[in-house]
């Protein structure tokens, strides 16, 4: 009789015991399954073009995903389309941190970069006096860069 009295005893004390460890205070690491409704609602608006809805569900979906790369280039494609050059160019950053693989981000990102790369050789230009001796470098640069974005014309294949 004392051994199944014991055996009680121990199995309730192990039954608080696991259902203390189940607390809502105990938080458990987020998966992606677990938020697979939220990555498909945050596709839907970005492939819709709805930008400023989407970007909040990236944002969250980075803070608890932060190795998806992929997750990291759609929020640096939206800042870049809001005009958050800088914020854009830190989400391409992580991205190519957790994938070095990911072409299109290493792309995005340069792009971005030689953009703010021209502005200041802008800056530079209109804010230099001709006679300067680093005039020319400026405007020389302000076209060199301006020639590497400038959209390149389809190749006729005749």
């Amino acid at each position: 009789m004392k051994i199944t009295s014991l055996t009680q005893s121990a199995f309730i004390a192990s039954a608080l015991f696991l259902t203390a460890c189940q607390s809502p205070l105990v938080k458990t690491t987020p998966t992606e399954n677990q938020y697979q409704e939220k990555v498909q609602q945050a596709e839907s608006l970005y492939k819709a073009q709805q930008f400023e809805q989407a970007l909040p569900i990236y944002q969250e979906l980075n803070t608890v995903m932060p190795e998806n790369a992929v997750l990291w280039l759609r929020s640096g494609n939206i800042q870049a389309r809001l005009g958050n050059n800088k914020q854009a160019i830190e989400n391409y950053r992580q991205a190519v941190t957790h994938n070095p693989k990911l072409t299109i981000a290493w792309h995005n990102m340069g792009v971005l970069q030689l953009r703010e790369v021209n502005k200041t050789f802008k800056s530079m230009q209109l804010n230099t006096p001709p006679n300067h001796p680093l005039y020319p470098r400026a405007a020389s640069l302000v076209e060199a860069t301006g020639m590497i974005l400038a959209p390149k014309k389809a190749v006729d294949s005749k």
